[in-house]
């Protein structure tokens, strides 16, 4: 056999380490590890299990309001944004008031860079 990886796996054999140890003791009479202290150490692993489950359900119950949160900012915002384009002009001049710009020209990246610049037709 060999040592389990899974977390429900090393439970299981630490009950029945724990229970065979026990009613077993004159075969096995002095373990490395107690019987006492291998159920201690299971019932310290089932309150953190729980703990762990009851926050990991709360988790998510917080990110499910927090991206409802985040649509609501999305459906507010974005209205104004395209209001405030079309309210300022095409240039764009007071859309920094709000936090915002007009959208950046495309860029091409290195060859922009090297100088090539694109004439509408293909490079150079």
């Amino acid at each position: 056999m060999q040592f389990p990886r899974r977390e429900g796996e090393l439970v299981q054999l630490a009950e029945d380490v724990a229970k065979g140890l026990t009613n077993h003791a004159e075969v096995f009479p002095r373990p490395c590890a107690l019987p006492d202290a291998i159920v201690e150490a299971l019932a310290v692993y089932q309150e953190a299990r729980a703990e762990a489950l009851e926050l990991a359900g709360r988790a998510l119950q917080v990110t499910f309001r927090k991206r409802e949160a985040l649509k609501e900012l999305r459906r507010l915002v974005k209205p104004n944004l395209v209001y405030a384009r079309y309210a300022d002009g095409p240039d764009g001049a007071h859309l920094g008031l709000i936090g915002w710009g007009l959208p950046r020209k495309p860029t091409w990246g290195l060859a922009e860079r090297a100088g090539i610049s694109y004439n509408g037709e293909g490079y150079p």
